[in-house]
């Protein structure tokens, strides 16, 4: 999510059709910032940028990859696996429905839609996403320092990896250390090498 509270969550509308398009960016404009794709490679190319979209509204019938095969690269990458998807289709049988959510879209919305209802759900699922976000941000936090511990360093670490090999870019890691520090805590008490650890991390 936005690290700004009051920064409009971004939407990623993917379709291949201008009208659909222009429809769904009208609908949403207002309350969202949108982005937008009109083919599956420019999909996962907007997908991948930073910042990420909080929400992909994603077609299914698009020409060379259609909407499945760009679900299934997404949640296959670190950096876009977490992203809610929801399919916003023509095809209509139960089949499809299956094989959508199967696979990992949150929703499965079928042409033509009730403009309300489809405000509605993502609304709904754009406050999931948030709530879904503190208590992820909450748990890569050192309980101590309250800055970013070993869970979110790896999965970080494997994001920009992945980045960093798919656009073959350079990737670098400072490490630090504090010399001694057994000799401080042994010295002046755990409670000072807390205190220490707490602003050193600040």
């Amino acid at each position: 999510m936005r690290n700004n509270i009051n920064e409009k969550p971004l939407i990623l509308i993917v379709d291949d059709t201008p009208m659909n398009i222009r429809i769904l960016g009208t609908a949403l404009q207002d309350e969202y910032q949108i982005r937008v794709a009109t083919s599956g490679e420019e999909a996962l190319e907007m997908a991948t940028k930073l910042p990420v979209p909080d929400l992909i509204l994603l077609d299914i019938m698009m020409p060379e990859m259609n909407g499945f095969q760009v679900l299934e690269v997404l949640k296959s990458l670190p950096e876009t696996k977490e992203i809610p998807v929801i399919f916003i289709t023509a095809l209509s049988k139960e089949a499809d429905e299956e094989k959508g959510l199967k696979i990992g879209a949150i929703d499965y919305i079928t042409k033509p839609y009730s403009i309300p209802v489809l405000k509605a759900r993502v609304k709904n699922h754009i406050e999931l996403k948030k709530l879904r976000d503190v208590i992820k941000e909450n748990s890569m936090l050192d309980g101590l320092t309250k800055i970013p511990n070993k869970n979110k360093f790896n999965e970080i670490l494997e994001a920009e990896w992945s980045r960093a090999r798919r656009y073959e870019e350079e990737l670098s890691v400072l490490m630090l250390d504090l010399d001694v520090f057994k000799i401080y805590n042994d010295t002046y008490g755990h409670l000072e090498g807390d205190e220490c650890l707490k602003m050193v991390a600040y």
